[in-house]
């Protein structure tokens, strides 16, 4: 940005859209709070939790190797607004304001990270590990956002701008966000272990969905999956990146194969039956994991005898069931329970019941 006098410009492009003029440029990150602001009248409260989650996105983005991208902010503004069609060059009043309709949580995230660096400068005495937050810093700083700027519209505008922004783009599924995730190497291991396991591979994960209907032939969500693999290597649904590593993932990797192939070896073979069965259901492989991962690591017990009692589990819609909080539905026609949590639950105190039994 060139300051000149009391205009600043910056390249550009120049449109329309819809009769209003439409602006498209970059600000470097050490720019936004020159020009950017957010109008209560025309956005949502922040939501401080997801600006902590964007702001610790950003910084971990500083990092070699890592996966990260913020998409355009997109704002209008509020003031004079001017176009140089030979030199490609917006020129803007240093009184003018530009108001954020999208993107609030992405610019209040950076503005964090660079918060968070320099409190860390602050914090560190001389020498090599203060110069090299300088240079994240410098880094960070000198980064880009694309911007795309509305001119000449009213306050109401401005609303039904934010409203169409927010409601005329449908939202990805769950299965679809994991899907194209390419950071986590937990979601990474999901997805390649759905395709290249041979029983997930027949029997179908949908990547797609949120839920599966009576029509959908497939066994389980890449969801699903995920968080059973969590429930397999961590005994919870909480993933732990220190546990799961670059160096150690092709290792874990074969571990999960291994105990999906034994686990599967010893379920029935029509298992996608949801009719018939429980165990097409999220809740049911996730509280299997659970109960393979406590027999595995915290009682130690042996393989043979771990699938032994997974073996010999009444997986059907039975009335057994009704002693572990489940309960038949409206129509008699299968087991449900209260939620997700209950069902995880109800299945791991019924595998533990039968492990006593057999033990």
């Amino acid at each position: 940005m060139l300051a000149t006098g009391s205009i600043t410009t910056i390249s550009g492009t120049k449109g329309k859209q819809f009769g209003k003029d439409i602006y498209t440029s970059l600000i470097k990150f050490r720019d936004l709070d020159k020009f950017l602001a957010v109008f209560p009248q025309v956005q949502r409260k922040v939501d401080r939790r997801r600006v902590n989650l964007l702001a610790g996105y950003v910084l971990k983005g500083l990092e070699e190797g890592n996966m990260s991208f913020l998409t355009s902010i997109t704002a209008t503004c509020r003031g004079d607004i001017f176009y140089n069609d030979t030199k490609q060059v917006i020129a803007i009043d240093t009184s003018s304001q530009l108001s954020i309709n999208d993107g609030q949580h992405r610019f209040e995230g950076v503005r964090k990270a660079i918060s968070e660096i320099k409190k860390e400068i602050r914090k560190t005495k001389a020498g090599e590990s203060k110069e090299q937050l300088k240079e994240k810093m410098n880094l960070l700083e000198e980064m880009t956002l694309p911007i795309v700027i509305f001119a000449n519209i009213s306050e109401s505008e401005e609303m039904q701008l934010f409203h169409d922004l927010n409601n005329l783009a449908k939202t990805p599924s769950k299965s679809v966000n994991l899907r194209f995730n390419q950071s986590n190497l937990y979601i990474r291991l999901a997805k390649e272990v759905s395709q290249e396991n041979e029983f997930l591979s027949t029997y179908g994960v949908d990547m797609e969905n949120d839920k599966l209907s009576d029509k959908n032939q497939n066994f389980a969500l890449l969801n699903t999956i995920s968080n059973s693999i969590s429930y397999l290597l961590l005994g919870k649904n909480k993933q732990d990146d220190s546990f799961l590593t670059s160096d150690n993932y092709q290792a874990q990797k074969g571990n999960v194969n291994s105990m999906l192939d034994n686990l599967f070896t010893y379920l029935p073979s029509d298992i996608t039956n949801r009719k018939k069965y429980l165990l097409g259901r999220a809740s049911t492989l996730q509280g299997i994991c659970k109960f393979i991962y406590d027999a595995k690591n915290k009682m130690e017990l042996s393989d043979d005898l771990i699938y032994k009692v997974i073996e010999d589990t009444e997986w059907r819609h039975d009335e057994v069931w009704l002693n572990y909080g489940g309960s038949w539905d409206k129509n008699n026609e299968g087991i449900t329970f209260s939620g997700s949590a209950a069902a995880i639950s109800s299945v791991y105190k019924m595998l533990m019941e039968n492990l006593e039994k057999i033990n």
